[in-house]
């Protein structure tokens, strides 16, 4: 029963830590996914200034409601499974690395067809060049290819997912042992925890942008329906290089770290 209402507990923070983050995160991501869309724009003025000319104050918040029913979604299973899938895989492998390994993989397949189609939303709406409209013309593009609208992009959102959360649980373990090895203590303090965080969010940072970057132009609204990944790939690099790929990079660093901060100082706090 404990367990049980450990893992309700958590759920609902969860859920309430993802909502509230969001009245600030969602601008940095709207900035990121647009500058990502349109990887030609040469500085974060630019693409702020862009938003601004199309849509007004509103366009920050463009995708709003599906990215907040997402964020809800995700931080409310997230860390329910962090503490029980471990728990699962302690009784197969003694490895943390194996544990944190299999943890990731699992967290990732179960969600990834969950939260795919509210990403696409999202995506399409951020990208979209209107205020108003948005969803009107998504509603129109599912009419007669519902799922093929509804799950663009499902292949690199999973290999998003499965690097993003193995990164993330890798790390985060092993900086944990890290600093608990060095410092000769199970209890963290929250400085400790939150450079733990900052760490894992660069880290983050690093690996996950230009999968990001490629799944923002597979599935943002004027993308073409025959580009495949590898083509996205070729067509950012060939015309942008590295830097198309790192588009909005840090404002990606500055979400990674609020998004750790939140989930490093609070998982610990639920691991006791």
């Amino acid at each position: 029963m404990d367990n049980y209402l450990v893992l309700m507990l958590a759920a609902g923070v969860g859920m309430a830590r993802g909502a509230l983050s969001l009245i600030f995160e969602h601008p940095l991501d709207t900035l990121k996914t647009y500058w990502q869309a349109h990887p030609s724009r040469s500085s974060l003025k630019s693409v702020y200034n862009e938003i601004s000319r199309l849509k007004g104050w509103r366009g920050f918040y463009s995708g709003a409601v599906p990215n907040v029913l997402r964020v809800m979604f995700k931080q409310g299973y997230r860390y329910p499974l962090m503490l029980a899938v471990p728990a699962l895989y302690g009784g197969f492998f003694d490895s943390v690395l194996m544990i944190s390994l299999a943890t990731g993989v699992t967290i990732a397949v179960l969600e990834v067809f969950l939260i795919t189609p509210l990403e696409r939303l999202k995506v399409w709406l951020m990208t979209f060049s209107k205020t108003a409209g948005g969803g009107r013309a998504f509603l129109k593009a599912m009419k007669h290819h519902t799922l093929a609208v509804l799950y663009k992009g499902l292949g690199i959102t999973a290999l998003r997912q499965i690097m993003s959360w193995v990164t993330f649980l890798v790390v985060h373990d092993q900086l944990i042992w890290s600093a608990r090895h060095t410092l000769g203590t199970h209890i963290l303090s929250l400085g400790m925890l939150l450079l733990i965080s900052f760490v894992e969010g660069g880290i983050n940072t690093v690996v996950i942008l230009p999968i990001d970057a490629v799944k923002t132009n597979l599935q943002k609204i004027n993308s073409s329906n025959t580009r495949t990944i590898l083509g996205v790939v070729r067509y950012i690099y060939s015309r942008y290089g590295i830097r198309g790929l790192y588009a909005g990079w840090s404002l990606r660093l500055i979400q990674y770290m609020i998004h750790s901060g939140f989930t490093v100082s609070l998982l610990e706090k639920l691991r006791g």
